[in-house]
């Protein structure tokens, strides 16, 4: 088993908030990165958050319909 390092908590910690919805450049500024491009390496947690933002916004017959379906309906004549 490998020994944990500092880095590794570090590491852990910058997916965790940017997990949490934390702006890279909150997370850029709590690490002390100098540098904008060693905070975009954690990029790679990002898909699952894009994923979800957009089954947020989705527009699909399904989303309006669970999103109007609990609102009276109005008769248009």
């Amino acid at each position: 088993m490998r020994a944990l390092r500092f880095h590794d908590l570090r590491h852990t910690a910058a997916n965790l908030m940017i997990d949490r919805g934390v702006d890279l450049v909150t997370v850029s500024k709590i690490l002390g990165h100098k540098d904008m491009k060693t905070t975009m390496l954690y990029l790679h947690v990002l898909p699952n958050k894009v994923a979800d933002t957009a089954a947020i916004f989705s527009v699909g017959p399904r989303a309006l319909e669970s999103h109007f379906s609990d609102r009276p309906r109005s008769v248009v004549r």
